[in-house]
Formats: structure tokens, sequence, C-alpha cells
């Protein structure tokens, strides 16, 4: 055994282009208690690989989409309070391709997001609260086997919707001392039953900061942080099989620890 000896199983050449062009724009209506703004992009795309290890001589792929960004903030009662809603949508060209020739789909997804803000005492409380929707399709995942993974194979996550909440207060306690505590939680829904990896359900984080303004140690700051986060997928069990091909038992993720 030789551990200098290589051997290649994946070698291919991409060349990719993209383009993208937007505009946007703000209007303020009833004194300044409702704004709206929003715009359009165009994006355009041409991507070519070729694979040096099998031969294949990709074609060209191209690509072009319009995507739309709006939103609004409506402050209905008094100056404290704001709702706001916003809607997001994404394109992101997949460059590369499978070893066989066959071009990646382009990333698409859209997030839709509803929340309130708050402020009190002159803006030293602050907080918003807000739940979302993410649909994200065509994420590309390594193949579950990991064979196929190291020779460039990919699968195609098809259709992951996202739900969530987050919650986020600021304080202002003195004019020196800032603190904030946020968290979240989502719930996942894929299309390939594999669980995102490194996703966690729910999240937590606290920060402190201290900036003196006077005596010695004018200028300077102090401050910490803390964060944690559930317990994540890192992988699946293999399944007993005599085929050539590793199976994978997706309905029992190993579970990595939390974090803090």
């Amino acid at each position: 055994y030789d551990p200098f000896d290589k051997v290649h199983n994946n070698l291919q050449w991409t060349d990719g282009n993209n383009f993208s062009w937007g505009a946007k724009d703000t209007v303020k209506m009833f004194d300044g208690k409702l704004l709206v703004a929003g715009g359009p992009r165009y994006d355009w795309f041409s991507s070519r690989t070729d694979n040096d290890l099998t031969g294949v001589s990709g074609k060209t792929n191209v690509g072009h989409t319009w995507t739309y960004n709006y939103g609004a903030v409506l402050k209905p009662f008094t100056k404290n309070y704001s709702l706001f809603y916003g809607h997001s949508e994404t394109y992101n060209p997949n460059f590369g391709a499978q070893p066989d020739g066959t071009a990646f789909p382009s990333q698409v997804g859209l997030v839709n997001e509803v929340g309130l803000k708050m402020a009190f005492f002159e803006n030293r409380i602050a907080g918003t609260i807000s739940t979302y929707k993410l649909e994200q399709n065509h994420i590309l995942l390594n193949d579950p086997d990991p064979v196929r993974a190291t020779q460039g194979w990919r699968i195609d996550s098809g259709q992951n919707t996202t739900k969530g909440q987050e919650l986020d207060v600021f304080f202002q306690v003195t004019r020196d001392l800032l603190m904030s505590v946020g968290g979240g939680a989502m719930k996942y829904k894929t299309t390939t039953g594999i669980d995102p990896r490194g996703a966690p359900t729910r999240t937590a984080n606290a920060t402190i900061r201290y900036k003196f303004s006077e005596g010695p140690l004018k200028g300077f700051g102090v401050g910490g942080s803390y964060r944690w986060q559930d317990k994540v997928v890192i992988g699946y069990p293999l399944l007993a099989t005599t085929s050539t091909i590793a199976n994978y038992d997706l309905s029992k993720p190993y579970y990595g620890p939390s974090e803090e």
C-alpha cells in the first residue's frame, strides 16, 4: 500500500458565466405610515462542463429568468409598533454537470415573511418577532453512495420547505451597556426524505457589550456572546445489501450533539 499513490476518480472542467441586473424603488404613503418597496431582477447564465476522465464533452447550458422582491412596512397606530411583510425570490445557477454530461437545473427559491417590530423608551428596548416560509428547489446534494459521490454524481433535492419563527430583543441598559437575546425554531420538509445535514431545529443566542465612554479606557469595549443549537443530522446507517451500490436507511438518521 502506497499512501502517495493517487487514483483519479473525477476530473471536470467547468466554464461558467453569470449576468444579473435589478432595480428597486420605495414609496411612502399616508404620512409615512405605509412604506412599500420592491423591484425586479433579471439573471442570465451559461455553463459548459467537460469531463477529462470519462471523455464526455459537455454541451453549453444557457438559462435566464426574472425574479421579484417586494415588501411593505405598516405603522397603523403609534411609532412604537410596525408590521412588516416581505417576499423574496432567488435564482442561482448550478454550474457543473454529472459525469455523463447531464447539466444541473438551476436552484430557485422564495421566502415569505411577516412579523412585528416594537420599540419602547426611546428605542432603549426593541424587539422583532416573525414567522416565515422558505421554499428551495434543485439544491444539489452528494450522492448517498460515497463511491458515486467521489466520482462527481449529485442528486436533486427536489423541493425543500422550511417553516420557522424567530424572536430577537435588544436592551440598552445604560449608555454604555448593551444586551440582546434571540432564538428560533424551524421545521424542515424534503421530497427526497433526506433531512438537511447540519440544520438545527432550535437555536438560541445572547450577547453583551460594554463600551467605556470615559476614563483611561475611553473608546475601548468588552463583550461576550453565547450561542446554542439543537442536535443536527450528521449521517445515515448503511443497510445490509448484496448490491454493489450502497443503500442507506434514511428513516434513522444519525444525530450529532447539541452545540454551545
